[in-house]
């Protein structure tokens, strides 16, 4: 028969004993999903909970996250607490730094972080798949294995920003494929903004830039292409130079209680007077009763019928404004 019609035929259905429609091709790939999902479900049972990040790395993710919901994003690279720089991105243990401030546990708001982003690369890559219509039943299988990796079952006792990356990136590839086949730009911005997001998490996945634009190329959109490019590249750029203020200015508010003494009478996380401990202060008092407790000690003592001896100075009112809202938004932070 010749190769034409054999072409033909499978892709017309009629043979595909080789095929996305082989059932020997299908029942093997269901059964690497099933066992790696297995696998990966027996690995996480065994060792969760009541354990630690078995890497290094991973303590390192959740000291950023424990700076973060206390105030400090990025600490200084040389500072009072000593080495601070680091080359991490700051998505991922913003989202962990979130979910503690939500109540969850380090340990936990990392492991739920980390498998979600798991899931998360799945439904990506099954969107990618489907995008660039694959068979629904071949497609889900395909998506399951990454479970089956050995990069998986290594972070199902780790956290690591590589999965929830992919799963951005990857999810750019479904967004800019509906844009191009239904001529509307919006998509392809989304598409764009998921590459910064997936960049946010780790810097590298910058790289899903050049397949996208040479497939915009090739399907005669050049002008998308560009504009993708430079639009991506200018949002990243934008988004890596903006600096949370309030986090700012608690980290100043932190300098300017160290600068006035204020540890001779309070404690915060375990150093200074333990007679008058700020752990938690930021989630009992607004902001507002914590400068008036600064302004005005004498008169929110009365208020809060407080008898502590002795009462605190109102000295400090007569600090600069800048300090005073940079000393409020460090109490704020001690949640």
């Amino acid at each position: 028969m010749p190769i034409h019609q054999v072409l033909i035929q499978r892709r017309d259905g009629h043979d595909a004993s080789s095929g996305p429609g082989d059932p020997w091709l299908l029942a093997a790939l269901w059964t690497l999903a099933i066992v790696a999902v297995a696998a990966a479900v027996r690995l996480l049972v065994w060792y969760w909970p009541g354990r630690v990040f078995d890497g290094v790395t991973s303590h390192i993710w959740t000291a950023l996250a424990w700076d973060l919901a206390h105030g400090h994003f990025y600490r200084p690279l040389l500072g009072p607490d000593g080495y601070g720089g680091t080359r991490y991105m700051p998505l991922l243990f913003g989202i962990q730094a979130l979910l503690m401030r939500l109540g969850f546990d380090p340990i936990d708001a990392g492991v739920l972080l980390m498998q979600g982003s798991v899931l998360a690369a799945a439904a990506a890559l099954y969107a990618a798949l489907r995008a660039h219509q694959v068979p629904r039943g071949l497609a889900v299988p395909l998506a399951l294995t990454v479970f089956g990796t050995v990069i998986y079952q290594q972070y199902c006792t780790d956290l690591d920003p590589d999965y929830l990356a992919f799963a951005l990136a990857m999810s750019s590839v479904p967004l800019a494929v509906r844009s191009v086949r239904h001529h509307q730009s919006g998509w392809l911005f989304a598409a764009g903004l998921a590459v910064v997001l997936a960049a946010l998490t780790k810097v590298t996945a910058l790289a899903y830039l050049v397949p996208l634009a040479w497939w915009l190329l090739t399907s005669a959109r050049p002008r998308a292409a560009a504009w993708f490019v430079m639009g991506t590249l200018a949002l990243f750029t934008l988004a890596a130079g903006v600096r949370p203020g309030f986090a700012q200015d608690a980290k100043k508010g932190e300098a300017v209680y160290t600068a006035q003494k204020c540890s001779l009478c309070h404690q915060v996380a375990g150093k200074g007077n333990k007679t008058n401990p700020l752990d938690g202060v930021g989630a009992k008092l607004s902001a507002e009763d914590i400068r008036q407790w600064i302004t005005h000690p004498v008169e929110a003592a009365a208020k809060a019928k407080s008898t502590k001896k002795p009462p605190m100075p109102a000295k400090y009112g007569s600090l600069p404004a800048a300090d005073l809202d940079a000393l409020v938004a460090y109490m704020q932070s001690l949640k």
